[in-house]
């Protein structure tokens, strides 16, 4: 007995192996071991030489038995995960009708090595049987139903039931779940509070956000909102001042410039309203025929470009210029995000396939490459028109607070030439005018700092009166 574990002990430093690792390699006893195949696959398994182990699959079992067994199909599955056909193998495995009768020994090892964490189930939108408990990390298990339960919020949301989704939320907060990182939950508790119509509890979940979050531009611009409805109007002028620096020239749209020139409404300040807009024009004017000439077949390879640089990793600000001319979306868009992902983890898989020369796998998986490039590119145009009418949408509530502008300054006009009172003439001081230097340049540690004080409306109102005259 001695003797036999001081074998095992020369063996576990001989290999490198875990003695986790060791037990299953001595409980190798799932699979046939008779031919010279099936004993070199084995040797390589023991190794813990995946990739050669799963080259010499099909030559050690074929089309036999075991192969098409649960234990065979699992086996295979395994071998693809941890040769980094992490996809292929997860894959093979869900497809797998009766797991539940799979051998203790391949159990343990898919319980062991498939980690929640693992990026690549990220990019699959599996749904797993309860068959697989004991055989799929429990986390695994709870983060599809943490998923689901994401995806019911959402709904319910959607379906103006914000109670119910204010419930499944805080159900969501009380889980030990890692999938939602803090900003985004708190990003969606204020908008269902938001729309609930409980904005004294927003603000603070929006100010959570901090500037490093990829949320923290649309939290502050519905902190605006916010600040605009609770008729705060200096508040919303102050987190605009922010949004409307060029340091966001290429990731804002077109709403915010609403938000601000109702805000200048709610104090009157007319001539910042034609200002805004003059900038709006400038911005907009060439994006929308940016946007519109994505269409072109010039255009169509620049979105290629961007999307595949999209699955190298590479950020909108490393992109430069190109980032420019894409739909601002594209680089926050779940769909686009899972798009990317797949397709370089897919290509990935492809080329380890074609060095195993597993021509019929590799010629699925580069069809679902192309399907997926495909939709990413569809997405990415569906984008940009989306754009295009938000735009125009914005572009005509822009008209309408100008018009509403010229109509309270010509009824000024005329309450100032019939009023003794405002007859004065010269210009309002200094401290009575707002203004927003914003084309000046902003030091990033400035921004979501700024504070603006604004007077009563009407006194406003009567110091550009005199202006008008």
């Amino acid at each position: 007995m001695l003797r036999k574990a001081y074998f095992y002990l020369i063996l576990l430093g001989a290999l490198h192996l875990s003695p986790g690792a060791l037990a299953i390699a001595e409980a190798l006893d799932f699979a046939p071991q008779s031919t010279e195949q099936q004993k070199a696959l084995a040797t390589h398994f023991k190794a813990q030489d995946h990739l050669a182990a799963l080259s010499q699959f099909d030559q050690a079992f074929g089309q036999s038995r075991f192969a098409r067994s649960v234990d065979g199909q699992a086996f295979k599955a395994y071998l693809m995960y941890r040769s980094g056909l992490k996809i292929t193998g997860i894959e093979s495995l869900n497809r797998i009708s009766q797991p539940q009768q799979m051998h203790p020994t391949l159990k343990k090892l898919w319980l062991e090595n498939l980690k929640v964490d693992d990026p690549v189930l990220k990019h699959l939108n599996l749904s797993w049987s309860p068959r697989f408990r004991g055989i799929i990390p429990t986390e695994v298990l709870q983060a599809q139903e943490q998923r689901d339960q994401w995806n019911r919020l959402l709904l319910a949301a959607a379906n103006d039931r914000p109670q119910s989704s204010l419930r499944d939320l805080n159900r969501l907060r009380r889980s030990s779940q890692k999938i939602f990182d803090a900003d985004l939950l708190n990003l969606t508790e204020a908008r269902i509070l938001f729309q609930m119509n409980r904005l004294n509890e927003t603000p603070s979940l929006y100010r959570s956000i901090p500037k490093s979050s990829d949320l923290w531009l649309e939290a502050r611009e519905e902190l605006a909102w916010t600040y605009l409805r609770l008729d705060q109007p200096e508040k919303a002028l102050a987190e605009m001042k922010s949004l409307v620096t060029v340091f966001f020239r290429h990731a804002l749209g077109p709403e915010p410039f609403v938000l601000l020139n109702l805000a200048h409404l709610s104090v009157c300040d007319y001539p910042a309203i034609f200002r805004a807009s003059t900038e709006f024009k400038r911005r907009f004017g060439p994006r929308v025929q940016a946007l519109a000439q994505l269409e072109s077949s010039e255009r169509l390879a620049l979105i290629q470009s961007a999307l595949n640089q999209m699955a190298q990793g590479k950020s909108r600000e490393k992109m430069g210029e190109l980032a420019a001319l894409m739909p601002r979306r594209m680089f926050t868009d779940t769909h686009i995000l899972h798009l990317t992902g797949l397709t370089a983890q897919l290509t990935r898989e492809s080329q380890l396939l074609a060095r195993l020369q597993m021509n019929p796998l590799n010629q699925g998986l580069e069809g679902r490459i192309r399907r997926a490039q495909e939709q990413a590119l569809n997405q990415v145009r569906q984008l940009a028109q989306k754009e295009l009418i938000e735009i125009r949408n914005m572009t005509q509530r822009l008209h309408l607070v100008e018009a509403e502008v010229i109509q309270r300054m010509h009824i000024e006009s005329r309450k100032a030439n019939n009023s003794s009172r405002l007859r004065s003439s010269g210009s309002p001081h200094r401290g009575e005018v707002l203004s927003f230097p914003a084309s000046r340049e902003v030091w990033r540690d400035e921004i979501g700092n700024f504070v603006v004080d604004v007077r009563e409306c009407p006194r406003l109102e009567m110091s550009l009166s005199q202006r008008a005259q």
